[in-house]
């Protein structure tokens, strides 16, 4: 069914294309090849959002599949969502993808690094995947670089609680303030 469907498409019969696979997806929702394909199929009609989705439940059938991991973190990296991106490509290196896709991962990953070091917070989604490469820089020990970016998180987001919170955190884990 899932051929089918592919060929439906090749000849340029979206409609019927997707109609199949959403019968195959009715008909096996948990099978990673239906859902993965599927995803594909939504990519190819530039539905990304649906396609992420697609991606997402088939790593929840099939764990630790790092082609899947890699599709999901490159459709959220293209749809601005770093943190997500962030997490997807990562478990994709950490389940053994191609040496060739590992680059390209590498490449990305250097890519959201670099974005959010000229990062500034404008609104909240900003807020969280701000704090959240705040955090990576203090696990990858760059405590310095860390306690910049949540200075400057404060600076401009004065009366959000999380990262008020996530401040405190940061401190008490760096024994840098003591209450006696």
């Amino acid at each position: 069914m899932v051929y089918e469907a592919q060929e439906y498409f090749v000849a340029g019969k979206t409609q019927a294309a997707e109609a199949l696979f959403r019968n195959a997806l009715q008909m096996y929702p948990k099978n990673k090849f239906v859902l993965s394909s599927f995803g594909d199929f939504l990519i190819s009609c530039q539905r990304y959002r649906d396609a992420v989705k697609a991606y997402v439940n088939a790593i929840e059938v099939a764990d630790n599949d790092p082609y899947l991991f890699w599709q999901a973190g490159k459709l959220y990296f293209n749809q601005k969502k770093y943190s997500a991106a962030r997490r997807y490509i990562r478990k994709a290196i950490e389940n053994g993808l191609s040496e060739t896709m590992n680059d390209q991962a590498r490449a990305i990953l250097d890519q959201i690094a670099n974005m959010e070091k000229t990062q500034t917070v404008k609104n909240p989604i900003d807020v969280n995947d701000t704090i959240s490469y705040a955090w990576t820089l203090f696990h990858e020990d760059r405590i310095s670089e860390s306690e910049k970016v949540f200075n400057d998180i404060m600076k401009k987001v004065k009366d959000d609680p999380q990262v008020f919170l996530n401040m405190g955190e940061f401190y008490n884990k760096t024994s840098r303030y003591h209450i006696a």
